[in-house]
C-alpha cells in the first residue's frame, strides 16, 4: 500500500516537474492570449459590446465563453 502511494505521488511529481521544465523553457508560451482576453473584459467595463458586428474594422477572436469575460471584466474593476 505505502509504495502504491509513492508511486502515486511519484507520477504526479513528475508530471509538475515536465509542466513546470515546459514554462522555464518557453516563459511567455502560455500568455499568448491574455492580452486579447484582458481588452475584451476591458471592453465590457466601457459599456461596449463583446462581440463586434461584422464589417467593423476591428476583428478579434474570442477563445473563451462570453461568462469568462464577464468574471474577467469584475475582476479588472475590483482590483484593477
Amino acid at each position: 500500500m505505502v509504495l502504491a502511494l509513492g508511486l502515486v505521488v511519484a507520477v504526479i511529481a513528475a508530471i509538475r516537474f515536465a509542466a513546470t521544465l515546459s514554462v522555464v523553457a518557453d516563459p511567455g508560451g502560455r500568455e499568448w492570449g491574455e492580452g486579447l482576453a484582458l481588452d475584451h473584459a476591458r471592453r465590457i467595463l466601457r459599456g461596449e459590446p463583446l462581440y463586434q458586428p461584422f464589417g467593423s474594422s476591428f476583428v478579434s477572436i474570442a477563445g473563451y465563453t462570453p461568462l469568462y469575460y464577464y468574471l474577467l471584466a469584475g475582476a479588472e474593476a475590483l482590483l484593477g
